[in-house]
């Protein structure tokens, strides 16, 4: 597992001054890319699903595919983010909405089998239905 980080930038809103920090995820496309070329380069799968609407995988892709042209990759595309050029560049696509992605939730609380409780964080359960059937 890779972590990126997020960077804080602070920023001032045009329409009513008011300062606030947005936070600016870095560096997690750069090791998913760097993962996914050791592990084809490695032989360790046989097909790939890349999880982005980010036309920045199109080159990890390519040259995935040029490395293994037998490796199936998959692209799926989130809801309101989807890269033309992406979706061209992999074997096949498609496209799951935001419903989808509601009924795939995991409870509030999970369990690790040492009883370590893992939590949603609280601001993850905006707008999600208080009980969110498992499955696609």
């Amino acid at each position: 597992m890779f972590f990126g980080r997020y960077q804080a930038d602070p920023y001032t809103c045009r329409f009513c001054k008011k300062q606030a920090v947005a936070n600016h995820e870095k560096a997690t496309d750069v090791f998913l890319a760097i993962k996914a070329l050791t592990d084809v380069m490695q032989g360790s799968f046989d097909s790939a699903l890349f999880v982005s609407g980010d036309a920045d995988y199109v080159p990890v892709v390519r040259r995935t595919k040029r490395l293994r042209p037998e490796v199936s990759i998959i692209i799926a595309s989130p809801p309101a983010r989807s890269s033309k050029e992406l979706r061209r560049a992999g074997d096949s696509c498609f496209h799951f909405s935001e419903d989808m992605l509601r009924r795939s939730l995991l409870s509030d609380e999970v369990s690790k089998p040492n009883g370590y409780v893992l939590r949603r964080p609280v601001e993850w359960v905006r707008n999600v239905p208080a009980q969110a059937p498992l499955g696609l």
